[in-house]
């Protein structure tokens, strides 16, 4: 499997004894998910993530795409070709500062596991 980082920032995987496991340098290239005011509620704004930029062209079945954790449950919720090859950092490793310095592993949205479709205002409202 061949990992490609679409985040903003080196991904450092880092198990429990402190150790880096892996390490996913960034890329340039940033997959986001983008917003949508689909309504307005007491002065709140309401909004869904559709539409995913950013995703390279020429993925191969065997690529893994380490996406945000927003990018991920939007391209699962529209059902984007290629969300089953998205994952997402998971658990934050921080420092004694609190700036995250990696991560324990990755997150995926499990297969058959996406029931719902793009949200529209009703949905908050409901």
């Amino acid at each position: 499997m061949q990992y490609v980082n679409l985040t903003p920032h080196a991904v450092t995987i880092i198990d429990d004894a402190g150790t880096v496991t892996a390490e996913y340098p960034a890329t340039g290239q940033v997959a986001r998910a983008g917003p949508q005011v689909v309504g307005d509620q007491d002065g709140v704004s309401l909004v869904s993530y559709g539409d995913i930029v950013g995703i390279p062209d020429d993925v191969s079945p065997e690529t893994i795409l380490i996406v945000s954790l927003v990018t991920l449950l939007a391209a699962a919720a529209s059902m984007h070709p290629l969300w089953n090859s998205m994952v997402a950092p998971w658990q934050e490793v921080r420092d004694s500062s609190g700036r995250i310095i990696g991560c324990r592993g990755l997150h995926a949205v499990p297969r058959g596991s996406v029931k719902w479709g793009p949200v529209s205002a009703d949905a908050f409202l409901s």
